[in-house]
């Protein structure tokens, strides 16, 4: 004697939800970012973070780059930039240095491209290629550098630690 309809009908909903559960599962599992996905991810969250397309208020504009830098950078950061003569050390070093640097353009961008990324532990040594285009005046100037960076995970979240930047010819 067969079972009636309603218990194959159930039977299908229970089969079909379990998988769906278990689909979701795996999906939420597996698809978690990489630790390398999760670095490139901060620097195209800092090249939104300090890029800016008209001139920003000094004041906004720090207050504006001091919360992101919270949130991307380490309190100890270290920043070098031998061509500018440039050290900033710490986060409120590195906004005071880059709220000053933006005072007299008109736009800023900024793009790295990730050439190495090794990933050790919490740590991690990266090198990229950094283009800037900036505007003073009606013109706008592009530029290449190089960048030695480095990055710490702090509470589950990386955060870059050290910058090493020099001109492209400079390497």
């Amino acid at each position: 004697m067969s079972a009636p309809p309603s218990v194959f009908g159930s039977r299908a909903v229970i089969a079909a939800a379990a998988a769906l559960g278990l689909g979701l599962i795996g999906y939420a599992l597996f698809s978690r970012q990489t630790d390398e996905e999760r670095i490139a991810d901060v620097m195209t969250q800092l090249e939104k973070a300090v890029g800016f397309e008209s001139p920003p208020n000094p004041l906004t504009h720090a207050g504006a780059l001091r919360g992101r830098f919270a949130d991307l950078v380490a309190p100890d950061v270290l920043v070098d930039v031998p061509e500018r003569n440039l050290i900033a050390r710490g986060r409120d070093d590195l906004t005071r240095l880059a709220v000053a640097g933006t005072v007299r353009m008109q736009s800023f961008d900024v793009t790295f491209t990730l050439e190495n990324l090794t990933v050790d532990g919490d740590t991690a040594k990266a090198s990229a290629e950094v283009l800037t285009e900036i505007t003073q005046g009606s013109e706008p100037r592009m530029s290449s550098r190089k960048a030695d960076l480095e990055f710490v995970k702090a509470d589950g979240d990386w955060l870059l630690s050290a910058a090493h930047v020099v001109e492209a010819d400079d390497e």
